[in-house]
């Protein structure tokens, strides 16, 4: 596999062992095998979207701190507002960001 799915897998072991979760905890909580998120964990195998979302769930984390792991808070706590907000105010926030990407432009 490559080094995305090399990666990911990096990224599920470290914040399964920073739960102190045993594969087969986290494999039970996601609703997968062990033996395939061992899979996964050595980037053996490449994870689905379905299956990193259900893995991200387990772990209590939003699904891109998976994918990419040095987000930071600011990002967090971006997501944790736009999945959180109806829709009306996700568009308000999408269009508040575009501006204020334009504006850095000038």
């Amino acid at each position: 596999m490559g080094s995305v799915a090399k990666k990911l897998g990096a990224t599920i072991r470290a914040f399964r062992e920073a739960e102190d979760l045993s594969r087969e905890e986290l494999a039970e909580r996601a609703g997968l095998h062990p033996n395939y998120l061992g899979s996964v964990e050595r980037g053996e195998t490449n994870a689905g979207i379905e299956n990193v979302v259900k893995i991200a769930k387990a772990l209590k984390v939003p699904p891109h701190r998976l994918l990419m792991p040095k987000s930071g808070d600011s990002v967090d706590e971006l997501w944790a507002l736009i999945s959180t907000a109806d829709v009306k105010t996700s568009a308000l926030i999408l269009k508040l960001l575009r501006a204020v990407k334009e504006w850095r432009k000038m």
